[in-house]
């Protein structure tokens, strides 16, 4: 916090960014394996860990409780388009639970996928 009466970034260092790391498991249901089109649902959880970047280049981490954790749900398709190349959508939602503090995210994906056989 800023002294009373300092104006803000005269000597003070701001935070630049501010960096999630997600250490976890998923688990997957697929269905429709033997169409074209592969449906999957899956869930998730693990720890949450954040650190905290200034602009003065100091990184700081939590330290009260420090590390928290998250569930994640998810849902997606995969389009086989070419043997083993896939189109892949899916979606994915975030809680992460902090020492005292809750936040959540939606993540959109679409890629490419090629499987290779042994």
């Amino acid at each position: 916090m800023y002294p009373p009466g300092s104006p803000v970034g005269q000597g003070f260092a701001g935070r630049t960014n501010v960096r999630v790391i997600l250490s976890g498991a998923d688990f997957y249901q697929m269905f429709g394996t033997r169409t074209r089109t592969t449906k999957m649902v899956g869930i998730g959880a693990g720890l949450a860990q954040t650190s905290s970047h200034t602009s003065d280049g100091q990184t700081y981490y939590r330290q009260e409780g420090s590390d928290g954790a998250y569930v994640a749900v998810n849902a997606g398709i995969e389009r086989f388009v070419i043997h083993s190349w896939a189109i892949d959508l899916s979606t994915r939602y975030h809680a992460i639970f902090l020492p005292g503090d809750r936040s959540h995210q939606v993540q959109v994906a679409l890629g490419v996928i090629f499987y290779a056989g042994y």
